[in-house]
This record gives structure tokens, sequence and C-alpha cells, in this order.
């Protein structure tokens, strides 16, 4: 295999492929990236950057999904972080969990997340 200026070719057999090689860039959504090392090369552990774990685009926490169990072990999914009742996390907790909407205390303030309502097709 050969990797020259953005290309990777392939001989095999005398025949020659090639192909434009795609820069991969990871988004980490706020969270610690996998792919860098939490212990430095001197031995020291990073700190992984401040973050706001309830925050979405422009700061607003958006409710992705629920899974409610009437028993009270009912769990939400928040920005892509999972949430019990009763967790805390920075500056945010969450105090209810139900069907279709979730309950936080966020600096300080109560807020009702609602689970997005999917467009319904008519049918045809």
């Amino acid at each position: 295999m050969i990797r020259a200026r953005g290309w990777l070719g392939i001989a095999a057999a005398g025949v020659v492929c090639a192909a434009a090689v795609t820069a991969w860039a990871y988004d980490a959504k706020g969270r610690r990236d996998p792919f860098v090392p939490v212990v430095t090369m001197a031995g020291t552990r990073r700190e992984p950057p401040p973050t706001d774990v309830a925050a979405g685009p422009r700061g607003a926490p958006v409710l992705e999904g629920i899974v409610h169990d009437p028993n009270g072990r009912s769990l939400a999914v928040i920005n892509g972080t999972v949430w019990q009742a009763g967790e805390m996390r920075d500056d945010v907790e969450v105090m209810a969990i139900g069907p279709s909407s979730v309950v936080i205390r966020r600096r300080g303030a109560q807020e009702t997340l609602q689970l997005p309502v999917p467009a319904v097709e008519e049918p045809s």
C-alpha cells in the first residue's frame, strides 16, 4: 500500500488502483474525545475541559428520548447523555421523568422539557 499526497494507491498483480483519501474528524459532541489520552506523557492526569452537561445548541437542553418505567426507574436522554430522576451533574438536576416530559432544575430555575412530537403523514 502506498500513500502519497492525499492519495492511496494499491498495487497487486500489476493492477494499480487509486482513490482520494478522505480526512476524518471525530465530533465528540461535548463529551470526552476517546482518542485523546487521559494521561500525559509525563504520567499526570489530563483534566477534561469544563462543559455544561445539559447544554445543547445555543445552551438549551434538548430532550431526545425517554424510557418510561411506571415503577420509578425511568431514563431520559438529554443532549446524548442518559439521566435518572434525582441525578445531578454540574448545576443540572433531573427532578422527575414522565412518559413524555422531564422536569429539570438548571442554574436554579425549574424547566420542563417536552419530547418533540413526530410529524404524522396523512395516508394518500
